[in-house]
């Protein structure tokens, strides 16, 4: 009986050092972030201020592919795109393929957002 559950626990042991490297390869999310990412760009919430829908755009953040965009003022729209350019100049990282689904640009609580909209 020893033997089979020193085995037990040796497989399980296995299993779970599998599933601490695959999370580490991002396939599993385990939540926790170890800090900005460095191929990304932090958007400040100051530049997501508005007054109407019209002062909204979309902007892509990372050099991934991977976002669907965030929602800025419009007033900042050119300074990210030039982070962007600058950032993804040299990117030589994993590119995604996402279907993002359409979004609605709105000005909420004086704040920008990306609402998906009802025909996506």
């Amino acid at each position: 009986m020893r033997s089979r559950t020193i085995a037990l626990l040796g497989f399980l042991g296995s299993g779970l050092a599998i599933l601490s490297l695959l999370g580490g390869c991002g396939l599993f999310d385990s939540g926790h972030s170890e800090g900005p990412d460095p191929d990304s760009i932090p958007i400040d919430p100051l530049h997501q201020a508005c007054q109407a829908d019209s002062d909204c755009t979309l902007i892509y953040t990372d050099c991934s592919g991977c976002g669907c965009g965030e929602a800025v003022n419009l007033e900042y729209q050119a300074e990210y795109q030039d982070l962007a350019a600058k950032l993804c100049q040299d990117y030589s990282g994993p590119v995604c393929e996402v279907l993002c689904p359409k979004v609605s640009l709105v000005c909420q609580a004086k704040r920008c957002l990306a609402i998906p909209s009802a025909d996506s």
